[in-house]
């Protein structure tokens, strides 16, 4: 739900202020009278709204600035922090201040300050509701040293656990997974670090190959989780909302700019990605923008930053490649039928009134009674704005799709720059946490009850059918399909007819269970493109030692005079930088030739 909540946030404030936003940038005397809205400083120093529209230029100025003082002034009502009754405005420092004011540069542009404050808000009383804390009770942020309200909340649910009869330790690590799972895991690391990942996922994944595989995934979890029946009821509208998601990219898309009306991509009855707020997700990985990827961490190296144009511009590259290929458009298809198929079983349960099946499905993990019950109401009444029905629909996609915090390990959060070793790594992490989980321990409960026990002999039955079905739909199908589509390459050798046969379909199989129970360190195939069989290398780190070494071989062979000195530095660039590692792909696949080929092959 909080993720929901931001969603709405971020459109109010990237669509409708905008404008405003930009008018901050490039008036700077209403930037810094913004600044002086606070209780902070000196009556002599201090304005108040009328003052600030009274500095405007313009009727549109005056109208923004009228806008902003609704918004902020609804923030303050909603807050469960106590306000000042004199005129306010919000202030986010992104320099160390060395005054006790500081100069109008050290302060972000004030509508991100707004921003930031309705975020702050949103979750701290998301979190609050889902523990029931009374916000009311609560003490007010020290916000000279930058608290957050989401901390205050995690601070009384310790408090809380403590008095129910949890202990110390227990308490503590609940409040420190929380501050983990929702602040830390919104940091951005190093800027470098962060380009790395974004460049190495879009340079490797962004082509049309990757989006023909992805489309599995709209067949193996989704059956797995929810049954053929619901997957089947689920699929037409999944093709339907795709193709009116597409056209309504085209039309809005600047080489067309308004020609075509957009139509609506959300049919009736059906929850978007952009309803669950998952539109902006990276490639379904947690990934920071880059504007949160420059805020420095602690552990930062100075000599490792970057420029803020270029994450940027990596970002857009990303996107872009992600959207020309076809990616995109196929993992978002491919998790709109898991979070709907999940939607379609939830409510055929919840009419037959079967509620045991129901309280043991995906979406309704760590739910009270009363959050259950609650659930139930809102698919019997199949009402797809349901608070309780979107987190649904959101837990059931998590359970397969590494779409949320709670799906990424703590040191991913902690650590934002190490977050890159995790590159490329999350679904396949994904995967082998479900086979622990699916299989693996309810093997180990059979083995501890007994098979002579009703409670051990279900949960070796579960695990038995688990372990069918993850094979046939993860291993077979997935397989099959990830071979199937090899052979539409023409730089590799693989023809349908040596796909079809025992071999081939135990081959397909085996390989895909292998990469998957183990996190994606083992492929059983890689000698045959001169790769390791086991590989720990993160992706990021591999494309940077190859690019560094490219370069540093060509520069040496240049200074030596050799020929062809470029060549090591141009083998690693059609691999790893982006743009010209997806145009080498596209050649390899279509033609079989690749980029650069006449200089170096």
């Amino acid at each position: 739900m909080i993720r929901h909540d931001q969603r709405e946030i971020d459109r109010i404030f990237d669509e409708q202020l905008k404008d405003v936003a930009l008018m901050f940038d490039t008036q700077r005397n209403l930037k810094a009278l913004s600044l002086r809205m606070n209780e902070q400083i000196s009556e002599k120093r201090r304005v108040g709204w009328d003052d600030l529209t009274a500095a405007a230029n313009t009727d549109a100025e005056k109208e923004a600035i009228k806008l902003l003082e609704i918004q902020v002034k609804g923030l303050q009502d909603m807050d469960f922090v106590s306000q000042s009754v004199a005129d306010y405005f919000p202030t986010v420092a992104v320099k160390k201040i060395g005054s006790a004011i500081g100069e109008v540069d050290d302060y972000a542009n004030p509508v991100m300050a707004i921003k930031q404050m309705a975020e702050d808000i949103s979750s701290a009383r998301a979190l609050a509701a889902r523990f029931d804390i009374d916000v009311k009770d609560l003490r007010q942020p020290r916000t000279k040293i930058g608290e957050s309200r989401l901390n205050v909340v995690i601070e009384a649910i310790e408090s809380a656990a403590k008095k129910q009869g949890a202990s110390k330790d227990v308490a503590a690590n609940l409040a420190n997974g929380l501050r983990s799972q929702i602040i830390a895991s919104q940091k951005g690391g190093n800027a470098a670090g962060a380009a790395a990942r974004r460049a190495t996922s879009a340079a490797l994944l962004g082509n049309p190959m990757n989006a023909i595989l992805n489309l599995a995934e709209g067949v193996t979890a989704p059956i797995y989780q929810n049954g053929v029946k619901a997957w089947a009821k689920t699929v037409p509208k999944a093709v339907v909302t795709t193709m009116l998601t597409f056209l309504d990219e085209l039309s809005t898309a600047p080489i067309f700019g308004k020609v075509i009306p957009g139509p609506k991509a959300d049919l009736e009855g059906w929850v978007s990605n952009k309803r669950l707020g998952l539109d902006r997700q990276f490639m379904g990985e947690l990934a920071n923008t880059g504007e949160n990827a420059l805020k420095t961490a602690v552990e930062s190296w100075a000599w490792t930053k970057v420029p803020d144009f270029a994450v940027r511009g990596i970002d857009a590259l990303g996107a872009g490649l992600y959207k020309v290929s076809g990616v995109s458009t196929v993992n978002r298809m491919g998790q709109e039928i898991l979070s709907n198929s999940a939607i379609q079983r939830g409510m055929d349960l919840a009419k037959k009134g079967d509620l045991e099946k129901l309280r043991k499905h995906d979406g309704m993990r760590g739910l009270t009674e009363s959050e259950f019950q609650s659930t139930v109401a809102a698919l019997k009444a199949r009402d797809v704005s349901n608070p309780y029905l979107i987190n649904f629909a959101g837990a059931a996609l998590n359970k397969w799709q590494p779409v949320s915090a709670s799906s990424m390990p703590k040191a991913f959060h902690d650590n934002p720059n190490g977050r890159m070793f995790y590159s490329m790594l999350s679904y396949m992490n994904r995967q082998m946490n479900n086979i622990r989980t699916e299989i693996g321990l309810k093997s180990k409960k059979a083995f501890e009850k007994g098979l002579n026990t009703k409670e051990g002999a279900d949960a070796a039955k579960e695990a038995m059918i688990a372990t069918a079905m993850y094979t046939g739909l993860f291993g077979a199908v997935a397989g099959m399909w990830d071979d199937a589509r090899k052979t539409l390459d023409l730089s590799r050798d693989k023809d349908l007819e040596e796909l079809m046969t025992p071999e081939g379909f135990t081959s397909a199989t085996m390989n895909q269970l292998a990469s998957n129970l183990t996190s994606g360190i083992i492929n059983i195939r890689s000698e045959e493109f001169g790769g390791n069989i086991a590989d720990i290398r993160p992706a990021p780190i591999e494309a940077a030692s190859s690019m560094a070494g490219g370069l540093l071989t060509s520069a040496a062979r240049a200074a030596t005079g050799e020929e062809d000195a470029a060549a090591p530095l141009l083998r690693a660039t059609r691999t790893y930088v982006p743009g010209f590692a997806n145009v080498d792909r596209v050649m390899r696949m279509t033609s079989g030739e690749r980029l650069f080929e006449d200089y170096l092959d």
